[in-house]
């Protein structure tokens, strides 16, 4: 799976949103009628712009407030009402996060009830860093899952692996918590564990040490059964440490997999210098590619030939067919940026190419070559990877017309899949395959179905203005963006960056320039992990006053 670099609680239920009971809810008496009033307290504010609304007993009709603004909503209260239902958002003033709120008022006690409902629609709760103890009271495991709303592969995590029940078993035998990377307060802890790539799983032992480490989604029996194994003799790690410093092999691969998932090729390659296996075999290799194609990407002519050979050494020693393709891909890649390209390739292409349509043809060989390289997990997406690298093929040669079959086949997968906005990470690859196969009607119409599904989220409204930037429809992408701001849960940087873009685009640069200077201004953007973004925000800032 594409990964993404840079919750639902089943066991910490003691953990809290960050805007959890921070809304003091009245109901106060006026000359005319009762009155149902929201005042934040300190260092909150009510969120103005996103909806609020009001539902007195059985009514289907809600009410608007009456008064809104960021310290105060108020409700007509109707003669006689004994209940309200209330939805509205609150933010904390750093704007770090914005978050949803349902609750159930008893108008004659003033006791606030959340509604079931409400639980439910915030199942996928995050916890602040400050709340994680990495040193376990309870002598249980700890399983830190670093993630955040926008990306695929962790909502897949939430919709089709942590709901299921042999994973929520196993979870209930450790100390579960799920850490949002765009929040500034989990920053350090993101740091503290060299998270480079979401989703990132880690289990630490009782004493906070770091034991053994997932990345990307993961299909929900493997995922329970490992999860089994490792939580049973996390406890053993240290011990696992000294055998693997004195060369012992099975040792040395655990440290080499939590390396290798950690992205520290070198320290990976160290490890696995003392396997011998055939299994390990793939992720040393596959470690020296990561290395070689790192010092390549920084050094083009410097390094292109350890980078070529690295590559020549790998796809003829893997035993893994899919990553022996991907190598091969690379090569070609690599030979055409180096303007190589001699008769030999094409041959070697197109060898490649018969390799993807055999495991096109024979689905569940597709899916045993995927579980078998170190490639990436596109559980339920083997097909339209496979396809992907068919079009990488094609752009090496320069063959339009094979490219454009190929991107209608890729097309047609795509819509044969049964996609649910139940299940967003795996709409939102849906969009990545269709966007790829320039199906621009189809990808609109899925993103336009997830906002119709959360309509409170920020991200959808975000991934669609991207799209409609990037196909000049400005106008749409301005008003996509501006409902992304209403819900920025600590993306405010990122979400004013994009908007100075759209703006830029519509000829309207002192707005533009107003937005960035406002932006530049805040306290929010001090912290170190929004650098680039406040770099591009001042690259930006220059090229519109040139």
């Amino acid at each position: 799976m594409r990964l993404f670099f840079l919750t639902t609680l089943f066991c910490l239920s003691a953990f809290a949103r960050l805007t959890d009971n921070q809304v003091e809810i009245k109901v106060e008496p006026t000359p005319t009628q009762k009155q149902l009033q929201l005042i934040p307290k300190k260092g909150f504010h009510l969120n103005a712009e996103a909806p609020a609304s009001a539902t007195f007993d059985q009514s289907k009709s809600s009410s608007k407030p009456e008064s809104k603004t960021e310290q105060l909503f108020t409700f007509a209260i109707p003669n006689k009402a004994a209940t309200a239902n209330l939805s509205y958002y609150v933010c904390d003033d750093k704007k770090t996060v914005c978050e949803r709120h349902q609750h159930s008022v008893n108008l004659k006690t003033g006791s606030v009830k959340v509604e079931a409902k409400a639980k439910e629609e915030n199942k996928a709760i995050y916890n602040r860093a400050q709340d994680v103890q990495l040193t376990s009271k309870n002598g249980k495991p700890t399983l830190l899952v670093f993630s955040a709303p926008w990306c695929p592969a962790c909502l897949r995590m939430q919709t089709e692996n942590f709901n299921q029940l042999a994973v929520k078993n196993e979870l209930k035998k450790v100390n579960f918590a799920k850490l949002n990377v765009d929040i500034t307060d989990n920053a350090e802890l993101s740091e503290k564990f060299g998270v480079r790539a979401i989703p990132t799983m880690v289990l630490l032992d009782k004493d906070g040490n770091e034991t053994y480490r997932w990345l990307d989604f993961q299909a929900p029996k493997s995922f329970a059964a490992e999860l089994k194994r490792e939580a049973a003799q996390a406890h053993l790690f240290l011990e696992t440490k000294k055998k693997a410093e004195m060369a012992d092999a099975k040792a040395a691969r655990v440290l080499g997999l939590r390396a290798f998932n950690a992205f520290e090729f070198e320290e990976a390659l160290k490890w696995f210098s003392f396997t011998k296996s055939a299994e390990d075999l793939k992720y040393k290799l596959a470690s020296e590619v990561k290395v070689a194609q790192e010092k390549y990407s920084k050094d083009i002519e410097k390094e292109k030939n350890n980078y070529l050979q690295t590559l020549e050494k790998s796809i003829v020693l893997t035993t893994a067919e899919l990553d022996k393709i991907d190598w091969s891909i690379s090569y070609l890649e690599a030979k055409k940026e180096l303007k190589l390209i001699n008769d030999e390739s094409k041959t070697k292409a197109q060898e490649v190419l018969q390799q993807i349509d055999q495991l096109i043809a024979k689905p569940q060989a597709a899916q045993k070559a995927f579980k078998n390289a170190t490639y990436g997990n596109y559980d339920g997406f083997e097909k339209e990877e496979l396809l992907y690298m068919k079009d990488r093929i094609y752009n090496v040669l320069e063959l339009k017309e094979e490219k454009d079959k190929n991107r209608q086949a890729l097309s047609k997968s795509i819509a044969a899949k049964k996609l649910s906005v139940k299940r967003p990470g795996e709409m939102l690859m849906g969009i990545v395959y269709t966007r790829m196969a320039e199906d621009n009607a189809k990808a609109e119409a899925m993103y336009e179905s997830l906002i119709k599904e959360y309509p409170h989220s920020y991200v959808y409204y975000e991934k669609y203005a991207r799209f409609l930037l990037r196909n000049k429809n400005t106008e749409k992408a301005l008003a996509q963006t501006n409902e992304a701001l209403k819900y920025p849960e600590g993306n405010l940087p990122q979400l004013s960056l994009l908007k100075a873009n759209v703006l830029k685009e519509l000829n309207k640069k002192d707005e533009a320039l107003s937005l960035i200077d406002q932006i530049l201004k805040s306290d929010y953007v001090q912290h170190k992990k929004y650098a680039v973004t406040v770099k591009r925000l001042n690259d930006l800032k220059q090229e519109l006053k040139n």
